[in-house]
């Protein structure tokens, strides 16, 4: 009776996550950006206060994409490329493989972010071509937590001299699994940095000084299905045991 019951469990859970909970997710801005939200670095850490400009619009990229127009940017001491941010807000993930599209108008800084908890506790990948801001470089970063208000505001996990390309489109990967972030720009290999201080988080852009498209966002969950209104990740290990009672 318990193994037919569990069965029965088992199915039913089966069904409701391919129905309701499938954690892939594929956003082309065809639709608006309803489901994002702006995130800025607070004025008082700005030295240009221009306030951001995300919105969807006709891209080099193809089709409609979300675009950033601002020259937002800080700190003060132009050391630490802080700026603007656009998260997507349904959903959080633990595992994963993130990848988009790019196209930056400027030289300045390009990135984005994951296992995003707020402004002061997530991951980022930045990169900036400008030597005036400290560039070139490739960095990935954590930021500082209760902290992450004063510099040096992030902890660099791995950095290089290499950038990227102005006004050609650039595809982006970040292969996230345990404690180990591995980042691939154009499906080369750039970066891998390994940390355990965020387990889980959304998903986002992040943008310095820079006019930018971003489109094409695709996520492909590793390990769990997520459950995108409670966040609770369902381990298949846990139902497979169930089952074999």
């Amino acid at each position: 009776m318990f193994k037919f019951v569990s069965i029965i469990s088992v199915f039913t859970m089966a069904v409701f996550c391919s129905i309701c909970i499938s954690a892939d997710f594929f956003d082309d801005f065809e639709k608006g950006m309803d489901d994002w939200v702006v995130v800025d670095d607070p004025d008082e850490l700005m030295s240009d206060k221009a306030p951001s400009s995300w919105t969807v619009k006709a891209s080099p990229i193809n089709g409609m994409a979300v675009y950033q127009g601002s020259n937002r940017w800080g700190d003060p001491t132009d050391q630490i490329a802080l700026g603007t941010y656009l998260i997507y807000n349904k959903a959080e993930w633990a595992d994963f493989i993130f990848e988009f599209d790019a196209f930056a108008e400027d030289d300045d800084g390009l990135g984005f972010v994951w296992r995003w908890k707020d402004r002061l506790n997530h991951y980022r990948f930045m990169t900036v071509i400008d030597p005036g801001s400290r560039g070139p470089f490739r960095r990935i970063e954590r930021r500082l937590g209760a902290d992450g208000d004063k510099f040096p505001y992030y902890e660099f996990l791995a950095k290089s001299n290499d950038s990227y390309s102005q006004s050609v489109v650039i595809h982006f990967k970040v292969v996230v699994e345990g404690t180990k972030m591995t980042v691939y720009m154009d499906n080369k290999e750039v970066l891998s940095a390994t940390d355990k201080t965020y387990d889980k988080g959304k998903i986002g852009f992040a943008l310095y000084a820079e006019q930018a498209y971003f489109d094409n966002v695709e996520l492909k969950e590793l390990n769990a299905a997520v459950n995108p209104e409670s966040k609770v990740a369902i381990k298949w290990g846990w139902a497979k045991s169930s089952y074999n009672r």
